[in-house]
């Protein structure tokens, strides 16, 4: 699968040092990457054959990605890929216009300049992945630059929702073709959200913010 790195040849037998985390991010990437298809299902044998680890990390990665809704349950101790249904889009979208803003105009009170250079730095990621036509890795930079906006405010649980959300708009977006003039126009509205912050300016920062995510979301 193309979605998991290469394990080394030399390994003999199961990683057991290899962390759950280390697990979930990989098999996280590779369903957000549209690696297997939505009601793939999934098994703790299979998974950690294809990692070289232990079944353990694997139920404790799966149990965390269940809890995202990124899989769901399925028969004989498996996990399947979740589809969200279009309802269930709705709602987290719902959530993001509710959420985003808030965090974006508190951020604006709050963010140093080391917190604002950093979402440039994403950015200047994101534009390079636009130029190599590299969609995952573009995808990969959204996810990062909304992430950061609660993760400098240490705001855990904010970022705990968020991620979960943006895990289920990824499901939902993974092969959709995408125009490379709208992933022009997103990575303009982040910069302008920078902007906004860097200012601190939280009205504008929350404007830029909900503007973008009306502009931009699968609807």
């Amino acid at each position: 699968m193309k979605g998991f790195r290469p394990q080394p040849p030399a390994r003999t037998g199961p990683d057991k040092t290899l962390s759950s985390k280390r697990v979930y991010e990989e098999l996280r990437r590779a369903i957000l990457h549209g690696e297997f298809a939505p009601g793939t299902s999934l098994g703790e044998t299979q998974v950690g054959e294809m990692l070289g680890v232990s079944r353990t990390p694997v139920r404790q990665a799966f149990a965390e990605l269940l809890n995202q809704g990124i899989l769901v349950e399925g028969a004989r101790r498996q996990v399947v890929i979740a589809d969200p249904s279009p309802e269930l889009l709705d709602e987290v979208l719902l959530m993001r216009d509710a959420l985003e803003p808030t965090l974006a105009r508190r951020a604006a009170e709050w963010m140093d300049v080391s917190d604002v250079d950093q979402l440039r730095l994403i950015m200047i990621r994101a534009r390079r992945a636009i130029d190599a036509h590299d969609m995952d890795a573009f995808l990969d930079c959204d996810d990062d630059f909304h992430l950061h906006i609660p993760h400098t405010l240490h705001h855990l649980l904010a970022e705990d929702t968020l991620r979960r959300l943006l895990g289920l708009s990824r499901l939902a977006v993974r092969h959709t073709e995408w125009d490379e003039d709208l992933l022009r126009r997103i990575a303009t509205e982040h910069e302008e959200i920078i902007e906004a912050l860097s200012a601190g300016d939280p009205d504008a920062a929350a404007a830029a913010v909900t503007a973008h995510l009306a502009s931009s979301a699968p609807r």
